[in-house]
């Protein structure tokens, strides 16, 4: 049996009012994910200023009310966060910045 092929589904910049990095006037991302048993079960790439980006690795999962949330691995050694709230169908984005060892929010 063949797995089911990756959704593409549109969401916003999470928090928006908060990000002051290269992403602010940024509004819209598009994630294509892998949905097995349930929807959009786990992010495979994401198009973010017109750039698609490979998911190389989850690093964590997680949930919380409502979200599932997922850090991952892009090419070039990116680190994301990245969070689906089922209850509007979006999905959100924080780059993940590491300086001198540590990881912090690029802000």
């Amino acid at each position: 049996m063949m797995p089911p092929a990756p959704l593409s589904l549109k969401g916003n910049l999470f928090p928006p009012a908060t990000l002051q990095g290269r992403y602010k006037e940024l509004d819209k991302i598009e994630v294509k994910c892998y949905s097995g048993y349930t929807y959009a079960e786990r992010p495979v790439s994401f198009i973010l200023q017109g750039k698609e980006h490979q998911v190389e690795s989850i690093e964590k999962e997680w949930r919380g009310p409502g979200e599932r949330w997922f850090l991952l691995k892009t090419g070039g050694n990116k680190c994301f966060k990245l969070c689906y709230n089922e209850a509007q169908d979006e999905w959100s984005i924080i780059e993940v910045v590491k300086e001198q060892g540590n990881a912090k929010r690029n802000t």
